[in-house]
Formats: C-alpha cells, structure tokens, sequence
C-alpha cells in the first residue's frame, strides 16, 4: 500500500522492508513528517498511550484508533489484510486523510529522492 495523498512540500526519504513490515517515510523542511508502517495482521506492537488522548476513528469502513501525546499523532487500523500505523506531528485531519487515501500496490518499489543538505 501507498499513500495517494502526501501534502505539499514533503519528500520521500525513505523505504524499508522487514520480513512482512515496509516502513515509508516523508519529511519536509519544517521539521513535520509521516511514516507509514504496514505489516501482516500476526504483528505485535505496544503503544505508550498512557497520558494520551485516545479516539476511535473510521478509516474506509475500518475502525481505528487515533493517539494523540505530546503534539504526536498515531493513526492505527487494519483492514483485514494488513495492519496500518501513521505517526505524524502534523494535524489530525492531515493524517486521517492520508490514511483514507493509501491504495495498493502489487509491489513495493518506490524511488527515495535524494536530499541536497
């Protein structure tokens, strides 16, 4: 799966995969940035939501859950194939969009573009 929707002014920085786990990440010059982690439905993760601010979300028809602590943002759901988490330190409304716009790819293959720092 890839997002469909990016906002203006961020770059891709990076991919990764590991075993059933792709990573993506997106930043721009401003310090924000998004990384969408997909895995298989047997994967495991904790989240520290303790202080956070939790609230059940809608994601095409999938329920979610959206944590927000510490002006971070951790968009989570699946969608009976695949399990999906955006962290971001953009608003809320960005990433639900984002997540509402991630489609399928038949393979993983994405060109990083290269920073000129």
């Amino acid at each position: 799966y890839y997002p469909t929707f990016i906002p203006d002014n961020f770059e891709l920085i990076s991919t990764n995969e590991f075993g059933s786990s792709k990573h993506i990440t997106f930043e721009n010059n401003s310090s924000q940035y998004i990384k969408i982690i997909q895995s298989g439905m047997n994967f495991e993760s904790q989240i520290d939501t303790e202080g956070a601010t939790i609230i059940e979300i809608d994601i095409n028809g999938n329920e979610g859950m959206l944590i927000e602590k510490d002006k971070q943002f951790i968009l989570i759901w699946n969608n009976n194939e695949r399990i999906f988490r955006i962290q971001s330190n953009l608003d809320r409304n960005t990433i639900i969009k984002i997540a509402n716009n991630l489609e399928k790819n038949k393979k993983f293959q994405i060109k990083c573009k290269k920073s000129s720092s």
